[in-house]
């Protein structure tokens, strides 16, 4: 009787720490969410990596000593309205680069930059016919020549501007505008295998 009882004692034990491991999981991945909820929705510093599925609720500007880094099949879904209330446009969420942006994707795993409420592909239409955020603004940096801004394999939608480049020279390529106002606004750049559709 007392081998019997410490047996199922034993197993107890075990389905709890099994169950505790996965707990514990659950809730690294929950708080990681929060983070990248979290730091989208202010002035990023340092090196920052999004990856997996970041939802921006407000304007988010990458600090001019910053880099941030979007690794290929993550999806960044914007909010209809700017939460924040701050910027250009008050309802819009716009992302503003100032330091480094380095985009990942490729034309298999594209990094997909869409509303929030956007179909699981993100190729949903356009809110009403109209634009649902502002759009990324990619700015000169000092030291551009070892900080360039590189742009590859993005599907960007639903926003007014999708890429607005009004004085830096980055690397834009394998990259699809879809029902956007403008799908790109160039200065100087290098652009190369684009499809710009419905904007």
């Amino acid at each position: 009787n007392v081998r019997s009882a410490s047996e199922s004692i034993g197993t107890a034990s075990s389905e709890i720490a099994v169950g505790n491991q996965e707990l514990s999981q659950r809730t690294e991945q929950a708080a990681s969410n929060l983070q990248a909820t979290a730091s989208s929705m202010s002035d990023l510093t340092g090196t920052v990596r999004w990856q997996g599925v970041v939802r921006i609720t407000g304007d988010v500007t990458v600090a001019e000593s910053a880099r941030l880094e979007i690794a290929a099949g993550t999806k960044v879904w914007i909010a209809e309205r700017d939460g924040l209330s701050k910027g250009w446009n008050k309802d819009w969420v716009e992302i503003h680069v100032r330091g480094q942006l380095l985009v990942e994707g490729n034309v298999e795993n594209p990094v997909v930059v869409a509303r929030e409420n956007a179909d699981e592909a993100g190729s949903g239409p356009k809110a009403g016919g109209q634009p649902s955020w502002h759009g990324i603004v990619l700015y000169a940096s000092r030291d551009e020549a070892q900080n360039r801004d590189v742009v590859r394999g993005m599907r960007l939608e639903h926003a007014f501007a999708g890429l607005q480049i009004p004085g830096s020279s980055p690397l834009v390529e394998d990259c699809v505008f879809r029902g956007c106002e403008v799908g790109i606004e160039v200065g100087s750049t290098t652009l190369a295998r684009l499809d710009v559709i419905d904007s």
